[in-house]
């Protein structure tokens, strides 16, 4: 069964993640840099560097993380797309027997029934249409699709 991250990768919040992972890293380092001091460090400080040292690889591993992360969803996203272009020919052309109908079956067979679950399907739903439409797969209408709707 798909699910909503096989047909979009939300790369933009990855991007967000990391871009905040980086700002912390910064005010981590500027932290270090406005701490230092000749003349040694006391007790109290030397915790507060490991703490801002511990912080600092927490963060950089969570951007390691969010790369692979999204390394693998994008080739995730491109396999299933390969996938899903290839069989879209097939998708509503033997079970309609003219173009009309095609939508009306779709709606009460494939889209009502799972965008009114959760608000989840509901969007899974909005982007499996925009799927079919970005596909151009053969006896979806879109025009007739959103009159019907």
């Amino acid at each position: 069964m798909l699910s909503s991250y096989d047909l979009y990768v939300p790369k933009a919040q990855y991007e967000a993640q990391i871009s905040k992972c980086n700002v912390l890293i910064e005010k981590i380092d500027a932290a270090n840099r406005s701490s230092e001091k000749p003349g040694g460090e006391t007790t109290d400080e030397k915790a507060e560097r490991e703490k801002r040292k511990k912080e600092k690889e927490k963060h950089t591993k969570t951007i390691e993380k969010l790369k692979d992360e999204l390394q693998k969803q994008e080739a995730n996203h491109k396999t299933v797309m390969s996938v899903l272009k290839a069989e879209k020919d097939t998708w509503l052309a033997g079970q309609v027997t003219n173009r009309g109908a095609s939508v009306p079956k779709f709606l009460e067979l494939c889209l009502f029934p799972r965008c009114a679950m959760t608000s989840l399907d509901a969007v899974y739903c909005a982007k499996f249409v925009h799927m079919l439409y970005t596909l151009n797969t053969p006896y979806f209408n879109f025009i007739h699709f959103y009159n019907e709707v």
